[in-house]
């Protein structure tokens, strides 16, 4: 098993407050309710300031997690280079789900990411 390295460093702890404070930064509804804020934000802080290896955190991603995520994604945005957008992820078939909590877990577990994950095109507004 490999560690996972966020930001140069392995401690458990850095890499579950990173995941934490990047996911409740990623995945907000256009205009969440207030018992879904609470239950990701609960969630979230549950995560902060304990410590796991990477099989550990690996547990911590399931299908239910990724499907709460996706459902909260912002809708009328533009796509990626990938032509992707949230609506294609919001209405694709639910097995969908399942491979996308499979790459996450292979992701953390690995601590690989592929490159074209790191690949967008940002347009100043002005």
């Amino acid at each position: 098993m490999k560690d996972v390295y966020i930001n140069g460093s392995n401690d458990s702890s850095n890499v579950v407050n990173a995941f934490a404070n990047y996911l409740s930064k990623v995945y907000q509804k256009a205009s969440p309710s207030v018992s879904d804020k609470t239950d990701i934000q609960a969630l979230l802080d549950g995560y902060k300031g304990k410590e796991y290896n990477a099989s550990e955190l690996c547990d911590l991603i399931n299908v239910e997690l990724v499907d709460k995520c996706i459902r909260r994604l912002k809708s009328g945005k533009a796509c990626g280079p990938d032509e992707l957008s949230a609506e294609h992820l919001v209405n694709a078939h639910p097995v969908l789900v399942i491979h996308l909590c499979a790459l996450v877990r292979g992701m953390l577990f690995s601590g690989c990411v592929p490159d074209g994950f790191g690949i967008g095109t940002i347009i100043p507004l002005l």
